[in-house]
This record gives structure tokens, C-alpha cells and sequence, in this order.
């Protein structure tokens, strides 16, 4: 059992940031959607629902309007999102040494989506 444990968490650890990351990139292209659409006032309703339906209802979403470099720009200049989930979520056997799971990852870079025009 002390080999089972942190390996069933690390299983299950891994297996929630795959989820998270599914939720960033699936609210990422939706709002890339949106602005090429122009559908400006849809796009935090729709990052938001697409991240917790990918990234289960714990999950949270920032984002930003970004240009093709990856920058931080205006609504006007914005031809993606980067988009960031954040999940909570409690592991199985860890908990009892009173080890999070936030303490075994670093916050990976948000994924911009980037659409081209025309």
C-alpha cells in the first residue's frame, strides 16, 4: 500500500491537468470563434461554459485578448485568447500526508488560440 497510493495520486494528478488543459484549449478556440464571428459580448458566457464543461465545475477560466505574437492586446487588436483553467480538486492518499496537489505543479503557460483572418 505505500507504493500504491502516491502512485494511484500521481495517476489521478495527471490525469486532472489533462482535463484542465482540455478545458483551456476547448475555451480558447471557441473565443477565437467569437472574434472572428465578432460575437465581442458572447465571449466570456461561452469561454467560461466550454472550460467547466471540459475541465469539470470546479474549474475557473481567465483570458486575455492576444495578437498573433502572443501579446496581450485590446478587443480591437485581438486575433486569439490565451486562456488559463484552474482546478481544484483532492487527491485520494495524499491528503493524508497533507500534501495538494497545487505543491506538485508549477501553473503551466496559458495556450493562446490563433486565428488568421480572410
Amino acid at each position: 500500500m505505500g507504493f500504491a497510493g502516491p502512485a494511484v495520486d500521481g495517476g489521478y494528478v495527471f490525469s486532472q491537468r489533462r482535463l484542465a488543459q482540455n478545458g483551456a484549449d476547448a475555451a480558447a478556440l471557441v473565443g477565437a470563434r467569437d472574434i472572428v464571428m465578432a460575437q465581442y459580448s458572447s465571449i466570456d458566457c461561452h469561454v467560461t461554459t466550454y472550460a467547466e464543461a471540459n475541465a469539470g465545475s470546479t474549474a475557473t477560466a481567465t483570458w486575455n485578448y492576444v495578437n498573433n505574437a502572443g501579446s496581450t492586446v485590446s478587443q480591437s487588436n485581438a486575433t486569439g485568447l490565451s486562456v488559463l483553467v484552474n482546478k481544484t480538486f483532492n487527491t485520494l492518499f495524499l491528503q493524508a500526508l497533507d500534501v495538494s496537489p497545487t505543491s506538485l505543479w508549477e501553473p503551466e503557460e496559458p495556450r493562446a488560440c490563433r486565428c488568421l483572418e480572410g
